[in-house]
């Protein structure tokens, strides 16, 4: 099952950007999701931005990582470039 979420997501982009014809693909996780980071970085997702403790949940404060793909961006990875 190793590597199921990454071929999920990679689907999910080619989709995305081949039939739905998008310009940006936006990423949004909880900071301290180590695993979902990892994925975006893996599939050349940029971090964007970092909202610091911006949500709470059981007096646990967390941030959330925002990570884009452009279609640009998408575009020279298919090509191998």
């Amino acid at each position: 099952m190793k590597g199921l979420a990454t071929e999920a997501v990679k689907r999910s982009i080619d989709f995305i950007f081949d039939e739905l014809q998008a310009h940006k693909i936006i990423l949004i996780t909880r900071d301290y999701n180590e695993r979902s980071c990892k994925l975006a970085e893996r599939l050349n997702f940029v971090k964007e931005g970092h909202f610091r403790e911006s949500n709470i949940d059981s007096e646990k404060r967390w941030g959330l990582y925002y990570y884009g793909l452009l279609k640009p961006e998408y575009e020279k990875l298919k090509e191998g470039i």
